[in-house]
């Protein structure tokens, strides 16, 4: 259905002249739906550079006001300074402009109309660095009503490339990208996205977006390879941006989400045909992942437990942290499960510590890792030997690296903290015979007591000291992820 758009006269009144070109788009009937299909012409190419150097001259609120009075057909024509009207160097000052000076809803109604154009990704470029943080908050408050449909990544790769909806989500990842630092803010957006840990919400629709896979379909139907291809810096941002965040269950959703991308590109086990990614990328998520975790890791691993209990995406992120040989990371985090977040409580008694509500979370969420830890070697590996020493480095091992190794880990807040408590701790003896012993219960498969009695706490001589009840939920969550994996 067209709707008629009439001009607006504080435009053409009160704006610099450049300005009534595009005001005068209004005269005209006018199809928002077909527009965003098909573009529109828009302003004369010859006014597209005086619109410009007429915006630098103004003021936020002066360039705010000029937006506010744009109809909504006025303001696909404004698509229509670039990218013929002005290079790409200057469209980019556009897009800054604009994004410094717009207030929410405003940057909500020029993101719908630069979405699906070539320079879509160069708005949210803009959004992500120039918006302030509260000004972004606004924004994706006016924009999340749009992202409730979305789907996730595999489903846009699965109907052959971009959708609507991911399009969507993947502006408000890149406006989510850009809070780094502003705790309240991220706290606020994610509680907005994700309102309930164990429901998927908008934020995996926005975390899936962020992943940027896109699918290409040989031009031959009898011939070539259809590859998916995949660039996920967005979400790298996205995951240091929530590291910042208060709520654990919310920065769990996030990891448990992004590390499932880990899975997807699994070295020798795609989950997805054809997947192509640039080299270092696995590295680049996990390190992510590493610092997101970091942040709060006996908080975050504990939320993974309650509210994603089969541990996919935490089975993923190992696999892969074992891949790059980043085992002393792990190790550390071992540590912080023993001995709480700053590795400074005794182990016995964080092992046996119940809530109000008589749970034994510390021993479940103990568990839920060396579970993870277990499905990570047993599926995504079909040769077990070389398991068993990562195995005993993870669980029971020394720190390697020598000299200036606290620098080359992924590691911050108390997980240094941590690092100097496992440095100074003597490790288990690792030669041959925890090695074997390893070997043979992978061999014999993921229930076996080998590993666990590795990791649960004892006494000086050797002699277990756990709670019964303790010692049942860290088995019943280590197995619940061993279930979840098909083990």
């Amino acid at each position: 259905m067209t709707t008629p758009i009439q001009p607006v006269t504080s435009v053409a009144a009160s704006a610099p002249i450049a300005w009534v070109a595009l005001a005068a788009v209004g005269d005209t009937a006018f199809d928002v739906q077909r527009d965003q299909r098909e573009g529109l012409d828009g302003v004369p190419d010859a006014e597209a550079l005086t619109i410009l150097q007429q915006l630098r001259g103004q003021s936020p609120a002066e360039r705010n006001a000029l937006v506010s009075a744009l109809s909504e057909g006025q303001l696909c024509a404004l698509r229509g300074l670039g990218p013929e009207g002005l290079s790409f160097g200057e469209q980019g000052e556009l897009f800054d402009l604009l994004a410094s000076s717009l207030d929410g809803y405003n940057l909500a109604r020029v993101g719908a109309v630069y979405l699906h154009s070539a320079a879509a990704s160069l708005w949210g470029d803009s959004l992500c660095r120039r918006a302030s943080a509260d000004t972004t908050l606004a924004f994706l408050k006016t924009w999340a009503p749009r992202i409730e449909a979305a789907p996730s990544s595999m489903e846009v790769a699965a109907v052959g490339g971009d959708t609507v909806s991911s399009a969507v989500s993947l502006l408000a990842a890149q406006a989510l990208a850009g809070l780094a630092n502003h705790t309240r803010q991220v706290d606020e957006v994610l509680q907005l996205l994700a309102p309930h840990p164990s429901e998927a919400g908008r934020l995996q629709s926005v975390v899936g977006a962020a992943q940027q896979m896109h699918v290409s379909v040989p031009a031959c139907p009898w011939g070539g390879v259809t590859t998916v291809t995949c660039h996920p810096e967005p979400l790298l941002r996205l995951i240091d941006a929530s590291a910042c965040a208060t709520s654990r269950c919310a920065k769990a959703s996030v990891f448990e989400w992004s590390a499932q991308l880990l899975g997807k590109m699994a070295v020798g086990r795609s989950a997805v045909p054809g997947l192509v990614a640039r080299q270092g990328i696995n590295a680049a998520l996990a390190q992510s992942l590493t610092r997101l975790v970091c942040s709060d890791t006996a908080g975050i691993l504990g939320a993974l437990e309650t509210h994603h209990g089969g541990g996919h995406g935490l089975a993923a992120y190992v696999r892969e942290m074992v891949h790059q040989g980043r085992t002393n990371e792990l190790r550390v985090m071992t540590e912080q499960l023993r001995c709480s977040h700053d590795a400074c409580e005794d182990p016995v008694r964080h092992f046996n510590q119940h809530d109000a509500q008589g749970r034994y979370r510390h021993a479940a969420t103990l568990g839920y890792y060396v579970g993870a830890v277990q499905a990570a070697c047993q599926v995504f590996s079909s040769e077990m030997a070389p398991w068993a020493h990562p195995l005993a480095a993870i669980f029971a091992g020394g720190l390697s690296g020598g000299q200036g190794m606290e620098g080359k880990l992924w590691l911050s807040g108390g997980a240094v903290r941590a690092l100097q408590r496992v440095a100074a701790s003597p490790p288990l003896a690792l030669g041959a015979p925890i090695v074997e012993r390893l070997t043979r219960a992978l061999k014999a498969g993921p229930q076996d007591d080998a590993v666990t009695a590795l990791v649960l706490p004892h006494a000086a001589e050797g002699a277990p000291v756990e709670k019964k009840e303790a010692a049942i939920a860290c088995v019943a969550a280590m197995r619940r992820v061993i279930n979840a994996h098909g083990l």
